[in-house]
């Protein structure tokens, strides 16, 4: 919860810290605190409660959709230009930001309910798009598995991830990537 939300329930610094020092909460980040009996929640939950406006992306979301097999020692999360950097540099969650155009970010959003906790992911395609445009920067055994994952993938959409690829430039490359695997 936020501190304001604990200031809305009357409970002032002095009362927060007494809290603390019981072990009845603890702080996850300024400003943010979690009651203990809340720490056995994943780090999902707090990614959607303290990051609602990012996107979980690049290898986050391709653990999600079950195309790696890796945790990512981050939480790789696509944000707006607007964003406040500021805001993701902490130790818990770790998190890392990766700023995306206002029409970039918007492009294959949707939700996936993890842990009982709804998150914003991108969608397969938009993953997949994502690590095509990233894949010298990527770890090649893990960009190679996503890719035969993904086209393996009964419920792969190959208009769709020409769509998002010529939306987003990648229109060649994605054609002979994912025409090799087809």
């Amino acid at each position: 919860m936020r501190w304001k939300e604990l200031q809305n329930e009357h409970i002032n610094a002095s009362t927060l810290r007494r809290f603390e020092e019981m072990g009845l909460l603890f702080k996850v980040r300024p400003g943010y605190y979690a009651w203990v009996k809340e720490a056995t929640l994943s780090e999902a939950h707090f990614i959607a409660r303290i990051f609602p406006e990012a996107v979980l992306c690049m290898s986050s979301a391709l653990l999600l959709h079950g195309y790696t097999d890796r945790v990512p020692r981050h939480w790789h999360l696509a944000v707006s230009p607007r964003a406040s950097l500021s805001k993701f540099r902490q130790t818990y969650p770790r998190v890392k930001a990766h700023v995306r155009t206002e029409q970039s970010l918007r492009l294959g959003i949707t939700d996936m309910v993890m842990d009982g906790q709804s998150l914003r992911l991108y969608d397969r395609e938009r993953t997949i798009c994502d690590c095509i445009k990233y894949r010298n920067s990527m770890d090649s055994e893990i960009f190679a598995k996503a890719i035969r994952a993904y086209c393996a993938d009964p419920d792969h959409n190959i208009r769709t991830l020409m769509h998002y690829a010529r939306t987003l430039h990648l229109e060649a490359p994605t054609q002979q990537l994912i025409g090799i695997w087809l």
